[in-house]
């Protein structure tokens, strides 16, 4: 599995003070190169079609099941259920919540900090626009859309919600109830390794 990046001297920097800084998330997002982040914690990627597969850094597996989509920025792991754009991947691999790995994220794409704190209403809308991300994947998965129609998706959700305003509280409880699934899974699946051989035991993950 991945190492994070402790103690080195990115992690310590953003323990001091980072929290404090304004730094723009759409920015940092364009700015930001998932693959680049990923190699960073040494994963290590090869082209399946238009996405880059590899073995889960969250996860002992010895089948990759991890997959990041370049053009979209955003990734997935059908053995554990992780999921996410850039941020997301640093909080899980970090342990860290999001302004920690906003200031990570920022500081390997090279985007500084304003010096103005974080408003209540910037973090509300960034929570909101992440939280439509996860939702609109899910509706694309569960409605069957290809990936390449995700912008249908996204049209279809919204369009979904607006006719039926208990569907996106639905849609949310559904979505937790798949991530509580496949983390079940994936411990069904550990143990059944570690009883039979197949991976070594926790705690001594290569």
């Amino acid at each position: 599995m991945a190492k994070p990046l402790r103690p080195g001297p990115l992690v310590a920097r953003h323990n001091h003070g980072g929290l404090r800084m304004n730094l723009d998330a759409e920015l940092v997002r364009s700015r930001a190169d998932l693959v680049g982040v990923a190699a960073r914690y040494g994963v290590k990627l090869r082209k399946s079609g238009v996405q880059l597969a590899g073995i889960c850094p969250f996860h002992d597996e010895k089948i990759p099941s991890f997959y990041i989509h370049p053009a979209k920025q955003v990734f997935k792991c059908h053995g554990c259920g992780a999921g996410g754009d850039v941020f997301s991947f640093v909080q899980r691999i970090e342990h860290v919540d999001f302004l920690p790995a906003l200031a990570i994220v920022a500081d390997l794409a090279g985007v500084h900090p304003s010096g103005k704190p974080w408003t209540k209403q910037q973090r509300r809308e960034y929570a909101v626009r992440q939280e439509d991300r996860e939702l609109i994947e899910h509706f694309r998965m569960i409605e069957a859309y290809p990936e390449r129609e995700s912008d249908r998706a996204a049209a279809a959700f919204r369009t979904t919600c607006e006719a039926d305003l208990e569907y996106r509280e639905w849609l949310r409880e559904d979505l937790e109830h798949a991530k509580a699934t496949c983390a079940l899974i994936v411990v069904m699946i550990a143990r059944a390794q570690r009883r039979d051989g197949c991976c070594p035991a926790e705690g001594h993950a290569a």
